[in-house]
């Protein structure tokens, strides 16, 4: 099996590991598995040409092992269609769900991001003024503000999306 230089020794055993437990008498794929920089808590994987490629979010690069253990679990059943244990599942949610770690990755995401905004006026209609009607209609002009913004692109399915990022916490 071949190592690649970048991929980490131990992260390596963490996969294999996990692979033999999913499926115990298939034959090893060469594995490659590294960090990398994505701008949110993603992970992939992929197979190709009979290796399993794996690149982890660098957020989770000081995970616990048993936090890693679990990731590994998560993916590998994931591209083996197989069920994802709740134990695996509950054990990486409630890492990436801890407060800690969602400062760091909001941090990341801000650092990282490149999400233009524009202003809440448009052509016809101001964002902020239907907010403010809607609000005092609806919820007694208890809402914090978000921030409002129209999109660079005509949209045809999606009208909106929400980001916390672009959000103020207050």
């Amino acid at each position: 099996m071949l190592v690649w230089p970048q991929v980490k020794p131990k992260l390596l055993e963490v996969f294999q590991k996990s692979y033999r437990q999913l499926r115990p008498r298939a034959p090893m794929p060469e594995l490659r598995v590294e960090f990398y920089p994505y701008t949110g808590v993603s992970h992939t994987i992929r197979m190709r040409d009979g290796r399993l490629l794996v690149r982890l979010s660098d957020l989770i690069e000081g995970a616990p092992e048993t936090v890693l253990s679990a990731l590994a679990h998560i993916l590998l059943a994931k591209i083996y269609r197989k069920q994802i244990e709740a134990v695996h599942s509950a054990r990486y949610r409630r890492y990436v769900g801890s407060r800690d770690f969602a400062a760091k990755a909001q941090m990341i995401r801000q650092s990282r991001g490149r999400k233009r905004l524009r202003m809440p006026q448009g052509h016809v209609y101001d964002l902020n003024e239907i907010f403010e009607d809607l609000n005092t209609r609806y919820f007694h002009g208890l809402l914090g503000r978000p921030r409002l913004t129209w999109s660079h692109n005509l949209a045809r399915r999606r009208l909106g999306h929400f980001d916390p990022l672009t959000t103020p916490l207050w």
